[in-house]
């Protein structure tokens, strides 16, 4: 799916979506409807975006078609479960807790006297979602656009 057009959703979803049984406990996310993937997983070939040109120009009684329909009122579905706005609040704020001890902690450290706790505790924040991923997450392009030029400004002074 990384390189698809995109107005094409293509293959890719169908395997997203028709992937391994579904384990709550190590999958943060929702399952698929049985009903949306069957659906999905009728279509043959690429699945063109729902509302894009060329899921207009496709026939009405199109298995693609369904299907885009159907992949997108799962993503809404999902993204709208209560669950899985609390899972996105939760990485939010534990990436703000983080990154608001981090900035405690460089406060209260000279650059030149940074110890190994420090550095551990600089590298555990290194994995997880920057502010511009989280807004992109949460549909705020805006912000994360601003947050990419802060980043490259910050860049350009270090």
């Amino acid at each position: 799916m990384k390189n698809a057009r995109p107005e094409e959703v293509g293959t890719g979803a169908v395997e997203m979506l028709g992937r391994r049984p579904h384990d709550s406990a190590t999958d943060p996310l929702p399952a698929v409807l049985p009903w949306a993937a069957a659906l999905i997983s009728a279509a043959e070939g690429p699945i063109p975006e729902y509302g894009s040109a060329a899921w207009s120009a496709l026939p009405d009684d199109s298995r693609a078609k369904v299907a885009a329909c159907v992949l997108a009122a799962e993503t809404l579905r999902t993204w709208m479960l209560p669950e899985e706005h609390a899972r996105r609040l939760r990485a939010e704020l534990e990436y703000e807790e983080s990154a608001e001890t981090l900035r405690i902690l460089m406060l209260e450290a000279e650059p030149a006297a940074w110890s190994s706790d420090v550095v551990a505790d600089v590298r555990a924040c290194a994995g997880r979602a920057s502010f511009a991923e989280l807004s992109q997450r949460r549909g705020e392009p805006e912000k994360a656009v601003r947050a990419r030029e802060h980043v490259a400004r910050m860049r350009e002074v270090a």
